[in-house]
């Protein structure tokens, strides 16, 4: 930095203090490497833009490509090569299928209700204990369900929801909360199981409600940086 003496200028200094600002050493010839991608990146997006505009297909022709309809050879030939790939993934098996009446009852329908039991089959047995957490009931702190008016009375304060908004401080080194999804991560498979039960306890006693259909316990496997480790078996150790 020692050879770009504007640096020291108050207003330039000021911003690089910035949050989420990082001034970095650069030189002229990479500048203009950066500048030499950003034009050829605009050559290649007008080259295809132009020749999108070559090709001349009626809609009923567009309808057949996008179902996987009509005669391959044909469609092929009326495209430019740079569409060929699009057209096999669209007369692929299976690329679009119309949305039936069974899907929408299917959809409509949603799952069956699990008996005590069985969601007790579901919970690993050093979280049995912890039955009740998972079972499903109505909520307890909302009002009857009645038909007239009804007045709900909140805590007093400048935020009066605030108190069921952080249900599991303070865990935050422990666990990752996002709307209605919660990562627990842990160094070891014991200490894991700690902080499970410690935030499920905590949700429990926060009035909400766990859907056993929607738990993964102890998938995910060390380390957390693979991507081929995805919903694997958690183990300990590198």
């Amino acid at each position: 930095m020692e050879d770009i003496r504007w640096l020291q200028a108050s207003s330039f200094v000021s911003f690089c203090r910035q949050d989420n600002v990082r001034a970095m050493r650069i030189t002229w010839d990479e500048l203009d490497q950066a500048a030499e991608r950003r034009t050829t990146n605009s050559r290649e997006s007008l080259n295809t833009t132009t020749l999108l505009q070559t090709v001349h297909l009626n809609e009923e022709e567009y309808r057949d490509i996008l179902l996987g309809e009509g005669d391959l050879a044909k469609t092929l030939s009326q495209l430019p090569p740079h569409l060929h790939d699009f057209v096999y993934d669209c007369y692929k098996p299976a690329h679009l299928r119309k949305i039936s009446e069974a899907d929408v009852s299917k959809f409509l329908t949603g799952k069956p209700e699990l008996s005590d039991a069985e969601i007790r089959q579901k919970l690993p047995l050093w979280l049995q204990d912890k039955l009740p957490a998972f079972l499903p009931r109505h909520a307890d702190t909302l009002p009857p369900r009645r038909a007239w008016d009804h007045k709900i009375e909140l805590m007093p304060g400048k935020e009066p929801p605030y108190f069921k908004n952080r249900p599991l401080s303070p865990l935050e080194l422990e666990v990752v909360p996002y709307l209605d999804d919660v990562l627990v991560y842990s160094a070891d498979k014991s200490e894991h199981r700690e902080h499970v039960r410690t935030i499920v306890q905590k949700l429990a006693d926060a009035g909400l409600q766990i859907d056993i259909n929607k738990c993964e316990f102890e998938t995910v496997s060390n380390p957390l940086s693979r991507i081929d480790n995805y919903n694997k078996r958690y183990t300990d150790g590198p």
